[in-house]
């Protein structure tokens, strides 16, 4: 199994979390480039396909956000957003960039450009593992990569970088409660600073350094940490290299360490309780970085057991050899033998999560063709695998709700299997998050989505009728016969960004020709891999007129379709969807789209016959966080491009890194406007022969015969749905 290799970000589902790389060395001929990417499951998947499919490397590498360019030196930082639960691999593009691997080398064939190296093995095109994995005891993991094919020297030291929320857990004892049987062994392996400082350990609450109702970074928290109770000096600024230090710990008991710098503990309870910089006074740094008045990390894992402290505020040099420790929790003489290996001696804790919870809809309840996702049902049945025993919560995400909301919670059976009754759907799309929580609180997360639809009905049906064999045909129009609750709502589409899934309400009756112009480029996939070319805030975003490719020229026009006809009306105010036209020219929208951050009614619903609204977006948070993303002139169309990360002097687009590009991977329509379609039999086609035309169904009689014949009408709707009724036809 591959899940050792993924890194899973911490924290729950709709939660937003930082987290930091940093790099820490590269010992390479070679110019390497580091990118992340989002895998859909603990076996690692991309768009579907497992490592080592044909189309993985290109799938991961479009997917991939820049980390670290093929030409940023050793010791920057970068920090990228993520979801909790989010799992993340990673990519080495060997001598060259992934722009450049997409452009020569998308199968990943050795010769033909750049290799992409994964920290998924079975990706690799010489399936060696290029990467060597430490889990560090503050949570972060260090990343060790060989650059070369078949492994090269394996001295693993070519890019080294670290990855998580530096500083942020407790070092901890946790082999149960009691009394202390374990010890705490620290060394001191060498000194290299000017200042004289001290080292000491503190007690705390939990893995986050709480202590009481105090978290690090609130008032009093340093005056709590070094309360005489809690904390306890390991050296004092005369230890050299060599000294040790021995504490006994609580069971079950969580520490942190601090550093006075240029001074001693009581020192700074009496001249700094507050913590502020001077040359003339102590400071004291944690390990818990937010507890740090400069917001630095003083405090760097080499491995699994070693630390190196940086004693200046601000990070000064930030050589970290100011101070080089190990700490190692150890068997207390005379105590039981401990089980396994603790943290704090380079073992890391048990981070496998279970296998994904996939599920989909029971037999019973898809109505639709079996597969397709598709019920009538308000409440339905669902089935998933999971591993066996396993906790599995269930989540509805409905559009615009703060959060997930929990439908369910079962534990999977002795084979995985596990089963949701009454889940609850509302008409249109839902999507339904599967979370599986194992004993060692790891998660998995697997989304469906399922669209409940409306079945047509029979509202008004004809009643039976006499007519003459000489009388001709005779007509009955059917739009008042049959109904469907989806003929009266409006379509809804969803964009899927690099900036989360923005949800769209269409104004079919408003704007009806607008609407089916937008819906032909969604259907089409014109808007796949588009860019959001044109940013300026208060004002508008907008999109729909480039498409981002991997060769050159990097971005090339959508194509499009013949203008639209002005359809204004609606008012440009925040939050609305509208066409961008050329100016002078009312009737010349086609491609590009555009949404309106602030009320533009004044300016635009006159300016060159008005602006067409023909939507809105349902939440604007997605689209506020692309308008702050900081804009660029490179002339021409491209005055006010939005980009993430991006390095004054690149050359655009052709150099861009995807990640940097605001995109819309693709459109799709979540609920359409449904349209039916109607059919008629007869029961005696020698007594009467019905025909449709549209919504009018003719009755032609036989001349000279009489009789009786049943007349079905049937009418379906887009989702294949049908429902029909009959009516006697008497000929006389």
């Amino acid at each position: 199994m591959l899940h050792h290799t993924l890194y899973v970000v911490e924290g729950t589902f709709d939660q937003s979390v930082a987290i930091s790389f940093e790099g820490l060395g590269r010992s390479a001929g070679f110019r390497n480039e580091i990118g992340v990417f989002r895998v859909e499951d603990a076996e690692g998947r991309v768009a579907g396909l497992l490592p080592g499919d044909p189309g993985y490397a290109q799938a991961a590498v479009r997917a991939a956000q820049l980390v670290f360019g093929s030409r940023t030196p050793s010791g920057a930082t970068q920090q990228l957003v993520f979801s909790g639960g989010d799992r993340l691999a990673f990519v080495l593009i060997q001598n060259g960039t992934m722009a450049r691997f997409l452009e020569r080398n998308p199968q990943n064939v050795s010769g033909a450009g750049p290799l992409a190296f994964f920290s998924l093995a079975a990706a690799n095109p010489d399936s060696f593992d290029h990467l060597r994995i430490t889990h560090l005891p503050d949570g972060t993991v260090l990343y060790a990569w060989e650059d070369q094919t078949g492994g090269g020297d394996q001295d693993f030291n070519d890019v080294i970088f670290r990855v998580g929320s530096t500083g942020s857990h407790a070092l901890r004892e946790e082999h149960g409660d009691g009394l202390g049987e374990r010890q705490a062994r620290f060394t001191v392996l060498s000194r290299s600073a000017a200042f004289s400082n001290e080292l000491g350990m503190f007690l705390v609450d939990d893995a986050e350094g709480r202590i009481g109702t105090l978290r690090p970074g609130d008032a009093g928290y340093l005056q709590a940490a070094l309360d005489a109770t809690r904390r306890t000096v390991l050296f004092s600024p005369q230890d050299q290299a060599g000294a040790t230090a021995t504490r006994d710990l609580p069971l079950g008991s969580m520490f942190g360490i601090y550093l006075v710098s240029n001074g001693t503990t009581e020192q700074v309870l009496v001249q700094n309780p507050q913590n502020l910089a001077g040359k003339k006074r102590p400071q004291v740094f944690f390990s818990f970085v937010r507890a740090n008045p400069d917001g630095i990390d003083h405090f760097r894992w080499l491995n699994g057991t070693d630390v190196a402290v940086e004693d200046k505020h601000g990070g000064g040099d930030r050589d970290y050899n100011d101070l080089i420790f190990r700490v190692e929790i150890v068997e207390r003489p005379g105590s039981p033998p401990l089980v396994g290996n603790p943290p704090g001696n380079g073992t890391p804790p048990d981070t496998t999560p279970p296998a994904a919870p996939r599920f989909d809809l029971d037999f019973a309840s898809d109505t639709g063709t079996v597969g397709d996702q598709t019920t009538t049902l308000n409440s339905v049945v669902v089935n998933g695998q999971t591993d066996p025993h396993t906790t599995v919560e269930l989540f509805g995400l409905p559009a615009g709700a703060p959060g997930p909301v929990l439908l369910g919670s079962v534990t999977s059976d002795g084979t995985g299997r596990f089963t949701f009754s009454g889940v609850p759907l509302a008409v249109g799309s839902n999507t339904i998050r599967a979370e599986a929580v194992d004993a060692a609180g790891n998660r998995s997360r697997f989304e469906n989505v399922f669209q409940r639809v409306r079945a047509p009905v029979v509202a008004a049906p004809l009643q039976d009728v006499t007519i003459s064999s000489t009388a001709g045909g005779v007509n009955f129009d059917l739009s008042g016969v049959f109904d469907d609750l989806d003929l009266h709502v409006n379509t809804l589409v969803r964009m899927l960004t690099t900036m989360g899934n923005i949800d769209l309400e269409l104004f079919d009756d408003a704007a009806p020709q607008t609407v089916a112009n937008f819906l032909n480029y969604v259907n089409d996939g014109d808007y796949q891999r588009t860019i959001i070319h044109r940013s300026i805030p208060g004002f508008v975003i907008q999109g729909g007129g480039f498409q981002l490719q991997s060769g050159t020229p990097r971005l090339v026009p959508v194509p499009t379709d013949p203008p639209v006809v002005n359809e204004p009306g609606i008012s440009n105010t925040r939050g609305t969807l509208a066409m961008a036209k050329l100016p002078g020219d009312p009737n010349s929208a086609t491609s590009q789209w555009f949404i309106n951050l602030a009320d533009n009614g004044s300016n635009l619903d006159h300016q060159n016959g008005g602006f067409t609204v023909f939507g809105q977006v349902l939440d604007m948070t997605p689209v506020d966080a692309m308008a702050a993303v900081p804009t660029f002139d490179f002339g021409g169309t491209f005055t006010d491009v939005p980009l993430q990360n991006f390095v004054p002097g690149t050359t655009f687009p052709d150099d861009v890194p995807d990640a940097s590009f605001l995109v819309i991977d693709n459109m799709t329509v979540t609920r359409r406007r449904d349209h039916l379609s109607f059919t008629a039999t007869s029961s005696n086609l020698a007594v009467a022969t019905p025909a449709i035309t549209g919504t009018q169904l003719t009755i032609a009689p036989q001349v000279g015969i009489t009789g009786t014949a049943q007349i079905t009408v049937r009418a379906t709707d887009l989702d294949g749905h049908s429902v029909e009724f009959a009516f006697t036809v008497t000929v006389t």
